[in-house]
C-alpha cells in the first residue's frame, strides 16, 4: 500500500508461510517495522485487512470465519515516509489465491462518479476531497440528498451539490463553511449566496462530521444540519442532470452519501409508513432513548454499532451520523442514555450534557467480554468521546478475560432513594447497581436464577415505577425483559415482573414460573423507555421483528424497524397489577381524512360494508358489539388473494393477527407459524366481555401491522 507504479516504494506485509509470521515493512530499504508470529498453512483461507492512517499503519489477521477473530491488530507501527500511494498484490516462491480484494471508500447508492476537478482519494473516513468537485448522473429535480460532511482544515468548506448540468456547472450548493460557522446556500450559475446562517445545534468546525441534509421540491430548498432545519428558500431552477459533493480551501470527507428522488424516498416495497427505519443499513435495538432541551433523542443498534436520531414529535425523525462506531474495545452494543442536568458526574464544566451506556463486546476475547462502557456528549448528543479510557464503568463479572452474559445496561434516577440505579441482564438474572456520580458503579443486588428463569436468555431489561391507575400515593416498580431466541418462546417474547423497590432489591409480586406477557405478538422485542419526559409520562419502542427472521425480510438496503412509540400504565385487575399500553397521542397528527360508517349490521353473507375504502397506511377505530357473531374482524390491504386480517375470536375470547395470506413469506420457515390453523392468537384478556362489547383501535401500514389493542366498552 501507498507504492509507487512498480512497487518499489510504499509499505508491504509479508504472509510468511515458510518462517511462520507476518511482517510489516517499508519498502524501500526493506525496513522491518513489525512482525507477528503465527502458523500459517497451505490451502487454508486467511483474512488480512491492513489500515493506514496518517502515519500509524495497523495490521489484522483472521484465522476464524465461524467465530470471527481479526478485530485488533497484530501489528501497530507509526511511520511517516509515505502518505498515499497505489494498492498492489505480489506472490513468490509459489502460488496463492487473493479473493475478496476491497479497499475503503465512499458508501453510497450513486453509480457513475467522475472527479471533474481537484482530488478525491478513498479513505476510512468515505472519500477525501481536496479543492474540487465530484459529480454522479441524477436527473431528479424533486429529490432529497444527504451526506455526513466533516471539514478537514480550519477554513474547509465542503457541499452537495444539486440539479447541476451533466458536467457538473450551475446548479444549487448547500455548504459548510468551517472558517465562518455558516451553512450557506449557493446559486452556483450566478455565483450568489442565496441564505445563509449559523450551525443550528453547534458550531461549523473542521473535525467536526454534520450530516447535511438537502430536499428539492419544486422551487422549494431545504437545508438540514445536525438534524435541524437550517435554511429554506426558493430557487429558480427546478431541473438537472446531475449530483455532485465539493470542497474548497482545504481538504473534506465525505460519507454515506444518498440522494433519492422525491418520489423513491421511503416508498420502496415492503417500507414503513409510519413506524421508524432507516434510509439504509440495519435497524434493531432501541439503546438509549430520551427527551432534552425540547428534543427526543433515538439510538438503535446498527451491526454494533449505535445510530442516532431526533425528533420534536415522537413521530417524525431526523437521522443523524452514527454516535458510537466500533472502537479499539469493541463493538457498541445495547444500552442506554440519559441527561446530566446538574452535571453530577463533572464532565460538562457545570453545565448539562448526554451520558451513553452501552454494552462493550470484543470480537477477539472469551464471549466477547462484555461489559459497560461510558460516552458522553457535550453538544446535544452530535457529537461523542470515551470516558473511561481501557477501563470499563463495569467490569464482566467474570473478570477482564472472562466471557460470562453480561449485557444492556438501563440507567434511571432513583428519586426516592436519592441515587442513579443500573440494570444489567446476566443471561438467567437482573444485576443491580447504584451510583451517586454516574461514573462509578457497585452491585448491590439481583433477581433471577432458578424457579425465576424462564425459556430462552433474558435481555434489554427497563426498570421503573409507574402509579396504579395514576394514584401518585400507590406506586409500583415495573421490570421489564425481552427474552429469545429459542422455540419456546416461538423465536422472541416480552415479559415483565411488578413489585417492590427497597433502594437495595426487587421484591415481585409474582411467584417463581409466574410470565406477564408485554405484548403478545411476534415482533416487539427490545422496547426500551424514554428517559426525562415531560409530566413523569412513560413511553417505550420496541424492535419490530423476531430472532427466527431478525434481518431475513426481502427489503434490500435496509433491514428492521420499529414499533409506534407507546404510553405505558399500571391498572388494577382482579388479577393483580397489570401493565397497560396505548398509542401516544402524538401519533394523531399523522392523521389527514376520516371516513366513518356508523350503525353497521354484518352477517356471513353481507356485503363489504367498507368497499371502496382504501389506504396505504391507516388507522381504525371500532366499537363492535359481538351478537350471535363467533368471529369478527378486519381484513386489511385486501388485493386478491393476499390480505391480513386482525380479529377478535369470541369463543376464544382472544384477539388475533393472521398473516398467513399477507404475501410473501418464503424468506423464513417461522414467518408464519401455525397457531390454530396458521393464526397467530394473541391474548386480550383472561376474563370474558360479559357484556359483548369490545373496542378495537388497529393502527396498519405498508408491511407494518401492529399496535393491535381491545378494551371493554
Amino acid at each position: 500500500m501507498r507504492t509507487d507504479a512498480k512497487a518499489t516504494r510504499g509499505y508491504g506485509v509479508q504472509v510468511d508461510a515458510g518462517q511462520g509470521r507476518l511482517r510489516l515493512y517499508r519498502i524501500d530499504g526493506d525496513v522491518t517495522l513489525g512482525t507477528y508470529a503465527t502458523t500459517i498453512e497451505a490451502d487454508t483461507v486467511y483474512r488480512l485487512r491492513v489500515e493506514a492512517e496518517h502515519d500509524e499503519l495497523r495490521v489484522h489477521w483472521q484465522t476464524d470465519f465461524l467465530s470471527p477473530d481479526g478485530y485488533s491488530p497484530v501489528i501497530t507501527a507509526q511511520d511517516s515516509t509515505h502518505t498515499k500511494g497505489r494498492l498492489a498484490v505480489t506472490a513468490s516462491a509459489g502460488e496463492v489465491s487473493f479473493e475478496n480484494v476491497a479497499a475503503a471508500d465512499l458508501a453510497t447508492g450513486l453509480q457513475g462518479w467522475t472527479a471533474r476537478s481537484g482530488t478525491w482519494t478513498p479513505d476510512l473516513r468515505g472519500i477525501r476531497g481536496g479543492n474540487g468537485l465530484r459529480t454522479a448522473p441524477f436527473t431528479d429535480g424533486d429529490l432529497v440528498a444527504r451526506a455526513d460532511i466533516t471539514p478537514g482544515d480550519r477554513s474547509s468548506s465542503a457541499g452537495l451539490v444539486l440539479r447541476a448540468s451533466a458536467k457538473g456547472s450551475g446548479g444549487y450548493e448547500a455548504r459548510l463553511e468551517a472558517g465562518r460557522n455558516a451553512v450557506v446556500l449557493l446559486d452556483r450559475s450566478a455565483g450568489t449566496r442565496l441564505a445563509s446562517a449559523s450551525g443550528p445545534v453547534r458550531r461549523i468546525t473542521s473535525g467536526g462530521t454534520y450530516r447535511v441534509e438537502a430536499r428539492a421540491t419544486g422551487r422549494t430548498i431545504e437545508v438540514y444540519v445536525d438534524g435541524v432545519r437550517a435554511l429554506k428558500t426558493r430557487v429558480s431552477r427546478t431541473k438537472g442532470a446531475a449530483f455532485g459533493t465539493t470542497a474548497a480551501h482545504g481538504t473534506s470527507y465525505f460519507q454515506n452519501v444518498e440522494v433519492r428522488g422525491t418520489a423513491d424516498h421511503f416508498t420502496e416495497p415492503y417500507r414503513p409508513t409510519y413506524h421508524y427505519s432507516q434510509l439504509t443499513g440495519s435497524t434493531s435495538d432501541p439503546c438509549g432513548l430520551l427527551h432534552h432541551d425540547g428534543e427526543y433523542h433515538l439510538f438503535h443498534q446498527d451491526e454494533g454499532c449505535r445510530a442516532h436520531e431526533v425528533s420534536t414529535d415522537l413521530v417524525h425523525w431526523q437521522p443523524l451520523p452514527i454516535a458510537l462506531p466500533w472502537n479499539a474495545y469493541g463493538h457498541c452494543w445495547t444500552g442506554c442514555a440519559v441527561v446530566d442536568a446538574d452535571d453530577t458526574s463533572g464532565l460538562f464544566d457545570g453545565g448539562s450534557g448526554l451520558i451513553a451506556y452501552y454494552t462493550s463486546y470484543h470480537p477477539d476475547k472469551p464471549g466477547g467480554n462484555a461489559s459497560v462502557r461510558i460516552a458522553y456528549s457535550k453538544d446535544k448528543g452530535r457529537s461523542w468521546r470515551l470516558h473511561g479510557g481501557s477501563s470499563p464503568a463495569v467490569q464482566n463479572p467474570g473478570g477482564p478475560d472472562a466471557g460470562w452474559t453480561f449485557r444492556d445496561p438501563k440507567v434511571i434516577r432513583d428519586e426516592a432513594h436519592d441515587q442513579w440505579l443500573m440494570v444489567v441482564s446476566g443471561g438467567d438474572h437482573i444485576r443491580f447497581f447504584t451510583s451517586t456520580d454516574l461514573l462509578t458503579w457497585a452491585q448491590i443486588s439481583s433477581f433471577g436464577y432458578g424457579g425465576w428463569a424462564t425459556p430462552g436468555v433474558w435481555e434489554c431489561p427497563d426498570f421503573f415505577p409507574l402509579p396504579v391507575d395514576g394514584d401518585k400515593g400507590e406506586v409500583t416498580w415495573v421490570l421489564t425483559l425481552s427474552t429469545g431466541a429459542v422455540r419456546d418462546t416461538n423465536g422472541s417474547a416480552a415479559q415483565y415482573f411488578t413489585g417492590e423497590w427497597n433502594g437495595t432489591g426487587f421484591t415481585p409480586d409474582q411467584k417463581p414460573g409466574t410470565v406477564l406477557r408485554a405484548d403478545s405478538g411476534r415482533d416487539h422485542y427490545a422496547a426500551m423507555s424514554f428517559y426525562g419526559l415531560p409530566d413523569d409520562r412513560r413511553v417505550w419502542l420496541g424492535w419490530m421483528s423476531n430472532w427466527d427472521y431478525p434481518f431475513s425480510a426481502p427489503t434490500g438496503g435496509w433491514k428492521g424497524q420499529l414499533s409506534t412509540p407507546r404510553e405505558l400504565t399500571l391498572t388494577d385487575t382482579a388479577d393483580g397489577v397489570r401493565l397497560a399500553q396505548r398509542p401516544v397521542p402524538e401519533l394523531t397528527i399523522l392523521r389527514t381524512s376520516t371516513k366513518t360508517r356508523k350503525d353497521l349490521s354484518v352477517g356471513p353473507g353481507s356485503a363489504n360494508p367498507l368497499a371502496g375504502v382504501t389506504g396505504t397506511a391507516y388507522e381504525i377505530e371500532a366499537g363492535i358489539t359481538l351478537g350471535t357473531a363467533t368471529e369478527i374482524g378486519f381484513r386489511l390491504r385486501t388485493d386478491d388473494d393476499q390480505h391480513t386480517t386482525v380479529g377478535y375470536d369470541a369463543e376464544a375470547q382472544e384477539l388475533f393477527v393472521d398473516r398467513s395470506a399477507s404475501g410473501l413469506s418464503d424468506f423464513t420457515q417461522y414467518f408464519i407459524q401455525v397457531f390454530l390453523n396458521g393464526t397467530q392468537i394473541i391474548d386480550v384478556t383472561d376474563t370474558a366481555y360479559a357484556d359483548g362489547h369490545i373496542a378495537l383501535n388497529v393502527f396498519g401500514g405498508r408491511a407494518a401491522y401492529q399496535d393491535t389493542y381491545a378494551q371493554e366498552l
